[in-house]
């Protein structure tokens, strides 16, 4: 953890561009909250590369497959919705 404290009286409270993101979700449950807040972001996008490539996925189609598989987890209700940009991957991908 980065060992920042919101002050007491702003505990709960979440800028409106985080409004509707889900702090949480069944997958991320499934890892220890201790492992979960110790890794960042970048290793969590290493594992997600290294297991795409271990299934055989062509590397000039990652981004797609990531763009659709967020979209196929929001539609399901595990994960928040997927951004406006990442929409292009999913469309690009549709189009493929």
């Amino acid at each position: 953890m980065s060992g920042f404290q919101r002050h007491p009286n702003l505990r709960g409270l979440r800028p409106a561009s985080l409004r509707g993101i889900k702090k949480t979700n069944e997958y991320q449950t499934r890892i220890s909250q201790r492992l979960y807040d110790e890794i960042p972001k970048a290793v969590f996008a290493a594992i997600a590369v290294s297991y795409a490539d271990r299934l055989g996925s062509d590397p000039e189609e990652l981004d797609n497959e990531l763009a659709t598989e967020w979209d196929i987890l929001n539609q399901n209700g595990i994960v928040q919705p997927v951004t406006a940009r990442a929409r292009k991957f999913i469309r690009k991908a549709a189009q493929s």
